[in-house]
């Protein structure tokens, strides 16, 4: 009887491990240039570009940027991601420039 109470504990205990921990998406920064040998300087950019943190990451010293994906509710009330749309407010060209754009051939089904 007491070995099934303590494998029902564990079991219990084990799910609800599972979800607890939220979902961290990650992505190589925008802004950071160079090789990353300080993960605060990383982190620095990386909070400029709306993640929640950065570190450096890999053979090649990239600068990697995390953020909350919100996966299992645990999302943060500024929504936990960067900004959508282009940084710096750039909504595209400026007035009275159209530029010329090219169609494609291939048409969809």
């Amino acid at each position: 009887m007491t070995m099934r109470l303590f494998h029902l504990f564990l079991l219990v205990l084990l799910v609800s491990c599972i979800g607890a921990e939220a979902a961290v998406c990650h992505a190589r920064s925008q802004h950071f240039r160079g090789l990353c040998f300080r993960n605060d300087n990383c982190a620095a950019i990386c909070e400029k570009e709306g993640y929640i943190s950065g570190n450096c990451k890999g053979f090649l010293l990239r600068c990697i940027c995390f953020k909350d994906c919100g996966a299992t509710g645990g999302s943060t009330p500024s929504g936990g991601g960067p900004p959508d749309g282009p940084p710096d407010g750039d909504d595209g060209p400026p007035e009275g420039l159209t530029g010329n754009r090219t169609t494609s051939n291939i048409s969809s089904v």
